[in-house]
């Protein structure tokens, strides 16, 4: 199966509170990346295009309700994306693991490229 997404997701938990009109409701990351996350611990439905605003500490940002799937009565995990990329609100740096990924291929070209034989 080819990968969709532009933005490679980091498997992470985090606590994170959703302020969506009056409710504030704390959840928690499963997948996160600078273009967005898939959040669980919803107790009610959201849907697609719904605006919600998301804290972590002191850093808010504003994401975009893409896709919700119910896994229970009443349980949901929602996938959201930001309305501006998120490299520094999740508190972890996104791009060290697709540059240690980077590094690890370019090793392993290096070892697999033929040698000149003299």
């Amino acid at each position: 199966m080819t990968e969709r997404r532009a933005n490679q997701r980091t498997r992470m938990v985090l606590p994170v509170k959703v302020t969506m009109a009056e409710d504030n409701l704390l959840v928690h990351t499963l997948d996160i990346s600078s273009a967005g996350a898939r959040v669980g611990g919803f107790r009610e439905q959201l849907r697609p295009g719904q605006m919600v605003s998301l804290s972590r500490g002191t850093k808010k940002g504003q994401f975009r309700v893409i896709w919700v799937q119910q896994l229970g009565n009443h349980e949901f995990h929602v996938g959201l994306e930001a309305l501006e990329p998120q490299d520094r609100f999740w508190g972890v740096d996104l791009h060290a693991k697709e540059r240690d990924g980077q590094e690890d291929m370019a090793m392993l070209l290096k070892l697999l490229k033929p040698t000149a034989k003299g």
